[in-house]
């Protein structure tokens, strides 16, 4: 069908689709555009997403999930999360973006926990009706409820995501301080549970 009139809206629609697809190109290229896809895809509780930015051949891990419970804790955690862009810098084929990145404190809710639960399973100790399975349970209960809190303590912590480029685009180094941010200080409060055993 031959529409003559209709050859300059073509040609504009055509250019602002050209526009639009050199822009997006671009912007998927950046360091902060990674950092931010990201963090938006660990919000969602997307980490198959989320793992398509960060380095595969690192020692350890970004988000590793053995459970359903752990998922579904993680999702909670995630949900929670904020951040901000705080500054990008480049030199060849490294980056490094500064991040302000606050999630739920479980620092504090981990030191909380174990107050709690340490009194319940002392109060059940003599129970018959209560075994480990139970206290598992109760544990797991005393999680989700208190990131399901909308009071839950946050933490903020300044995260330097490194990035290097590869085949053309950029992708993110994890290390222990990204991870520490992302779950509200859990190094911290693996060690405070750790001294209490």
């Amino acid at each position: 069908m031959n529409l003559p009139g209709n050859k300059p809206i073509i040609a504009l629609l055509l250019t602002l689709v050209l526009v639009f697809i050199s822009l997006t190109g671009c912007s998927a290229a950046s360091p902060d555009k990674t950092v931010t896809d990201f963090l938006d895809a660990v919000k969602q509780g997307d980490f198959e997403t989320a793992l398509q930015y960060v380095e595969t051949e690192a020692d350890q891990p970004i988000i590793s999930l053995d459970s359903p419970e752990e998922e579904k804790l993680s999702k909670l955690i995630f949900s929670k999360l904020s951040y901000k862009i705080v500054s990008t810098s480049k030199d060849n084929d490294t980056a490094s973006v500064q991040t302000e990145i606050t999630s739920p404190d479980l620092l504090r809710i981990v030191t909380q926990a174990m107050g709690d639960l340490f009194t319940l399973a002392f109060t059940n100790a003599f129970s018959q009706d209560t075994n480990s399975q139970d206290m598992d349970k109760i544990a797991e209960q005393y999680f989700e409820d208190s990131l399901s809190d909308p009071n839950v303590p946050m933490a903020t912590n300044v995260v330097e995501f490194t990035l290097k480029k590869q085949d053309k685009t950029w992708i993110i180094v994890p290390d222990d301080d990204l991870i520490n941010a992302l779950m509200g200080n859990i190094g911290e409060a693996f060690e405070a549970f750790e001294q209490q055993e």
